[in-house]
């Protein structure tokens, strides 16, 4: 029988070899092996997930957490998903960030950013972060390229009595209508409450949580502007002023009044220029 004090060494040389093999695999395979074996036993209490998450309950924003975490989720998790915070650095956010920083130069600078807000959450736990990495993967990027300014179309100004004329006697067309008469934007026409409009003082009230500003707007509304709000009433479904036609939420799709002015650009002002709902607001 073999000595058990000779066997422990010929083994523990064996295993050696085999992890020493792995690790030129993993060179051959352009991996860094110190890194692949800290990612694997990584604490989640360390990763960049964790971080983001608490970075986005300190930011106090109205998006929702998978629309904030997004660009982050999409381009940096995949890959530095498992890499404690404290290790990772400007080249790991180059390498993550180049095959997308100048195809989604927006999303891409917003990944980098959010980065940098969960590395500082981790710095306010203590944790030994690099906060220049962001910094410095920024400028190894490169700078931002000058966007090339594209106008909505807008429709000219004698043509928005006949098309506010031949709006659809529907629901999306109401909105529609509202949207263009005082100047509103689109989801505030579209998800309008009854509750919102005081038609006596010719006021409508869009709260501030419907708002970019996050600050309440009050709207004047004309003679005409309030007509569409009382025909829209008795159609009013769960408190919302425009409820589809079909289906059972509560209001219009998002869809559905930009295929209104498809339709009538396309069958009745006979134009190959397509209005946008933003369009209708420099002819007034």
């Amino acid at each position: 029988m073999a000595d058990p004090a000779r066997v422990r060494p010929r083994r523990a040389k064996t295993i050696a070899r085999l992890k020493a093999e792995d690790a030129r695999q993993l060179l051959r395979d352009g991996k860094d092996p110190i890194k692949v074996k800290r990612d694997a036993v990584v604490d989640r209490e360390q990763t960049l997930a964790k971080w983001l998450d608490a970075a986005y309950d300190a930011a106090g924003v109205r998006q929702t957490r998978a629309h904030w975490t997004g660009p982050v989720q999409r381009y940096v998790l995949p890959k530095l998903g498992k890499t404690p915070v404290a290790a990772i650095d400007a080249n790991d956010l180059y390498h993550v960030l180049k095959p997308v920083w100048r195809k989604k130069e927006h999303t891409a600078r917003v990944a980098l950013a959010r980065v940098g807000l969960a590395l500082e959450q981790a710095v306010a736990a203590k944790l030994d972060v690099d906060l220049s990495a962001v910094g410095s993967a920024k400028i190894r990027l490169g700078k931002k390229r000058k966007a090339t300014v594209r106008h909505h179309n807008a429709m000219p100004y004698p043509q928005v009595p006949a098309f506010i004329a031949a709006l659809p006697d529907k629901p999306a067309g109401w909105a529609l209508g509202l949207l263009i008469l005082p100047a509103v934007r689109s989801d505030n026409a579209r998800t309008a409450h009854v509750d919102e409009f005081d038609l006596e003082a010719g006021v409508w009230t869009i709260p501030g949580h419907k708002m970019k500003t996050g600050v309440e707007l009050r709207v004047p509304l004309s003679t005409h502007a309030a007509a569409v709000v009382r025909r829209a009433l008795p159609t009013a479904r769960n408190g919302y002023l425009f409820p589809p036609t079909r289906g059972s939420g509560d209001t219009v799709g998002k869809r559905a009044i930009p295929a209104i002015t498809e339709k009538l650009t396309d069958n009745q002002f006979k134009t190959h220029v397509f209005w946008t709902c933003h369009g209708f607001v420099p002819p007034l």
